[in-house]
């Protein structure tokens, strides 16, 4: 079976095959505190026990080399220093395929998984042709619940199965491949994915790099803060999910910035569906949906932009039109600047221009 294009590189990671190498990373890995509570069958006796599972590991990418007949478990390396940071992988899973992860405590809280699950999941769809990837977790593990779902895993179900060796109650996720872009979507469906896809991307580069307690910062004047004109944004998407079937409710505050953010990516990824679902969508319904909606949550990433500017922290400027749009990628795992500014007159003293 052809594997495409590794390693896998994102904005700060590179996925890759593991190598013998790697054990003694990976031994001290599976011995962190986390590692311990939550993956306790990965946790190595010592660094012969870690050289023999790395072993099996490597042999696998051959034989079987299928991730529905045994693991496919690729090594996350940190691209700023090259250190093994944690792996994600696949494995079957009664007759699906099921997704792992693990990060480096001292990396943990930096979105690093999510976007190592998303990059792995799209490679995974490509490469294997799988038609949905399940992600399982305990119940009681709140951040790996958290992360799947910001990977745009969607909740199907609690069951209890067996789990990390012992008898435990767990929650399944599910995500599914999206349709090809011209293969089952008419032009008006690829076009409003591409436009969502294009808010994702400037939603991410709006909140990338943003000083602490920039979702907080009041401009005067009665304006909205990052954090509100992000709720307002949702609000606005959930009213476009509404258009394509029943009215939807109005929503809550969420109770962080960060969760906000997270909501506006969960709903954008829902609408995308509901797009695709949509099984004649009518120029009118296409053209009243990106003249309102749609164009609101664009000029809103605009006024992101500008509050970044300030706050004291303008955001780098590029050539959208260059830019890496990707239908898949509707959530903060994005692709970096294909064609950033070489001349910024307003940057900031710290501005190093792109080589």
């Amino acid at each position: 079976m052809a594997v495409h294009r590794l390693p896998l590189e994102t904005r700060s990671l590179l996925l890759r095959h593991f190598v013998p190498e790697d054990a003694v990373a990976l031994h001290a890995l599976s011995d962190e505190e986390t590692s311990r509570t939550w993956l306790p069958s990965q946790v190595y006796r010592d660094h012969a026990h870690a050289c023999s599972v790395l072993e099996s590991l490597i042999r696998h990418y051959s034989s079987p080399g299928d991730p529905r007949e045994g693991p496919y478990v690729l090594a996350i390396e940190y691209r700023a220093d090259g250190i093994l940071i944690g792996h994600v992988g696949f494995s079957p899973l009664d007759n699906d395929v099921e997704i792992g992860f693990s990060i480096a405590e001292r990396h943990q809280r930096q979105g690093l998984a999510t976007e190592a699950i998303g990059a792995a999941s799209r490679w995974a769809f490509r490469t294997f042709g799988l038609k949905r990837i399940l992600g399982v977790t305990s119940n009681a593990n709140f951040a790996s619940m958290r992360t799947l779902r910001r990977a745009g895993f969607v909740h199907e179900e609690n069951r209890v199965m067996n789990f990390q060796g012992t008898r435990e109650r767990v929650s399944v996720y599910t995500l599914s491949r999206r349709p090809a872009r011209g293969r089952t979507m008419n032009r008006n469906q690829a076009l409003l994915r591409h436009f969502l896809a294009a808010i994702a991307y400037r939603i991410s580069k709006a909140f990338r790099d943003a000083p602490p307690g920039f979702e907080a910062f009041d401009a005067g004047h009665d304006v909205r803060t990052p954090r509100e004109v992000v709720r307002h944004m949702s609000g606005v998407i959930n009213y476009a999910i509404g258009i394509l079937g029943e009215p939807r409710g109005v929503l809550k505050d969420c109770a962080t910035g960060p969760a906000e953010i997270e909501r506006f990516y969960a709903l954008l990824r829902e609408l995308a569906d509901r797009i695709v679902e949509k099984a004649s969508l009518e120029d009118a319904d296409a053209e009243r949906l990106l003249q309102g909606p749609l164009a609101d949550a664009m000029a809103h990433v605009g006024q992101l932009a500008l509050l970044r500017r300030l706050s004291g922290s303008p955001i780098a400027p590029e050539n959208f039109f260059a830019a890496a749009i990707d239908p898949s990628r509707l959530g903060p795992d994005q692709a970096p600047p294909r064609s950033p500014d070489q001349d910024w007159p307003e940057a900031p003293d710290d501005w190093i221009p792109p080589r």
